[in-house]
């Protein structure tokens, strides 16, 4: 975790000292930015037997900065159910993650823009099965994660863009071993 914290504060450090440098830095205009977001994830389930499940999550973003560095802060919800009508089974998992972390923007041409985002998330999971009728509920403690993100945004006249990205949350780092992977497709209408 250590190892961690030190990668953060030094990728910190490097965005605030180069924005810091770069010659019109002062009149970079500071925005503030909300989006819904709507993405899929491919999830690894363990009851009853080991499977895959595909979980479609919500939420939303708030960016505020200019656009090489702004902070970003994220909450989703993902909520899946799976029956299991010959063994009278219902499980259900909820997972709520709240992102908090730095977001930098790169223009690539007038309409295509290249982010890269990088932080920490916190996340909850609320696992409940259901057998004949009996629900037994397991809240999961609040487990802290890395994550890091690259995506691609076109633009699509002046007031409508199409962005998706991917994001992985490194749970073993820095093994690399059982990452989550979280893909988003989004839509966005500027007011």
């Amino acid at each position: 975790m250590k190892t961690t914290k030190s990668i953060f504060y030094a990728f910190t450090a490097l965005m605030l000292y180069s924005f810091a440098q770069s010659p019109g830095a002062a009149a970079a205009p500071i925005t503030l930015g909300i989006e819904p977001i709507i993405g899929y994830e491919r999830v690894q389930k363990l009851q009853p037997t080991q499977h895959m499940t595909n979980r479609l999550m919500y939420g939303a973003r708030i960016t505020a900065g200019i656009p090489l560095v702004a902070a970003e802060a994220e909450v989703t919800r993902g909520d899946d159910t799976e029956n299991f009508p010959a063994q009278d089974l219902t499980i259900q998992d909820t997972d709520d993650k709240v992102k908090l972390g730095l977001r930098s923007s790169l223009r690539l041409s007038s309409l295509l823009s290249f982010q890269a985002r990088a932080g920490g998330q916190a996340k909850r999971n609320t696992h409940e099965v259901t057998t004949a009728g009996q629900t037994e509920k397991t809240v999961g403690a609040i487990v802290y994660k890395p994550y890091a993100g690259l995506g691609l945004t076109s633009r699509l006249g002046h007031l409508f863009a199409l962005s998706g990205g991917v994001t992985v949350v490194f749970n073993d780092f820095p093994r690399m071993a059982g990452n989550e992977y979280q893909t988003t497709l989004g839509f966005n209408i500027k007011i």
